[in-house]
């Protein structure tokens, strides 16, 4: 609402901008700096909704396109960078996931394992959650390749089954592994 058709144009899947201001799916970014902005990634979740990470020079911005943009306090404007799939990032000093700080996380041992998993030296985590109680060394992504991008991801340890980041018996988490690998 409001935009001007003549200098509209898309940047991606989650934001736009005109020569007034910065759009998403949720509307106006107020304050955003039209000079400075930029999209960090293609704004399209796994899932083909629009989400994405952005900033200008004063601020970083997150859209999960579902309501409004939400700035993320405290992180280094000069530093950050989308890891490319709309969920992680980080700067210089944080690990960031669907737009929050990642807890306790150890920038130089951190890595992401896939499905929306990750680690560091210490910890397991899936998004912006700490997994209580994971067994980081034998800490493994059990989701197949070929899953639905909206399914639960699945994984364990060498003691544990984990459905996202809920410890499950083992005989229900081999039931949805089942229903992950069979055919359609």
């Amino acid at each position: 609402r409001g935009a001007d058709p003549a200098s509209f144009r898309v940047l991606n899947y989650a934001y736009a901008m005109d020569k007034t201001a910065v759009y998403t799916t949720s509307g106006r970014i107020p304050d955003a700096e039209l000079a400075a902005f930029q999209v960090l990634d293609n704004g399209q979740n796994d899932s083909g909704a629009p989400q994405g990470y952005a900033k200008d020079s004063r601020q970083v911005y997150f859209h999960n396109g579902d309501g409004k943009v939400k700035i993320i306090k405290g992180a280094e404007v000069s530093s950050f960078r989308s890891l490319g799939d709309t969920y992680f990032a980080r700067d210089e000093k944080r690990i960031y996931a669907y737009g929050k700080q990642l807890p306790k996380a150890e920038l130089t041992s951190w890595e992401l394992l896939g499905h929306w998993y990750s680690r560091d030296a210490k910890r397991v985590y899936y998004l912006n959650r700490e997994i209580k109680g994971a067994d980081r060394d034998s800490f493994a992504v059990c989701t197949p390749l070929d899953a639905p991008p909206l399914a639960d991801h699945l994984a364990r340890d060498k003691e544990r089954f984990y459905q996202n980041d809920e410890m499950i018996e083992e005989t229900q988490w081999l039931e949805q592994l089942r229903k992950m690998t069979q055919e359609p």
